[in-house]
């Protein structure tokens, strides 16, 4: 029976910095939201600490039953920010998909990218496979009053755990805020796999 596509759940495998005071948790943006909840991005953000405004990087897995081998396939990405509230929306960054926890030596070589980088090493890194670790997925932007974006997939990608890079806020010398991080599909087991 084909399954139906959805947010994924995902939780914090783990970051870099540290989180604004007050609970403004990383797995605040990974809540799922109920359709008919109002506003539950504006209540639930994550905020990194202040001076933490740029090249944030955390590690995404699947909040899954883990006595199986569990992987998803994707297929879309979406970033929304506060509409109201908060100083230092996200402005831009880059997703990765693994199959095993990215290694943080990596993390640095993507600082301060920009779209046309992006574009560039997606390229580069067919060619040469110098990260054959992880697959890049996309580069977004949110630019001036948009409070969201989705990035349709050119096909399903499959992976264990998401490399976030958040590059920089609207006011990168202050933090990074972030209402919601979602990545669209579906999760499978490799049991599920060897089935069909």
């Amino acid at each position: 029976m084909a399954k139906e596509l959805g947010f994924i759940p995902l939780t914090t495998h783990s970051t870099d910095v540290p989180d604004y005071p007050g609970g403004y948790v990383p797995n605040n943006m990974l809540y799922i939201p109920n359709t008919d909840e109002e506003d539950y991005n504006y209540r639930n953000c994550y905020c990194t600490a202040s001076g933490y405004g740029s090249n944030v990087n955390l590690v995404l897995k699947l909040d899954v039953d883990q006595t199986k081998e569990m992987l998803f396939l994707a297929r879309k990405v979406k970033v929304e920010v506060p509409k109201y509230g908060y100083t230092a929306p996200l402005k831009d960054g880059l997703v990765f998909f693994s199959l095993n926890v990215p290694d943080k030596a990596y993390f640095p070589n993507f600082d301060d990218f920009s779209s046309s980088q992006f574009a560039s090493f997606v390229n580069h890194e067919k060619e040469e496979n110098l990260y054959p670790d992880l697959t890049p997925v996309c580069y977004f932007e949110l630019k001036s009053e948009e409070t969201e974006t989705n990035v349709s997939l050119d096909t399903f990608l499959v992976g264990k755990f998401i490399y976030l890079k958040l590059l920089k806020s609207v006011a990168p010398e202050i933090n990074i805020d972030v209402a919601f991080f979602g990545v669209n599909g579906v999760c499978f087991s490799l049991d599920e796999l060897n089935e069909n």
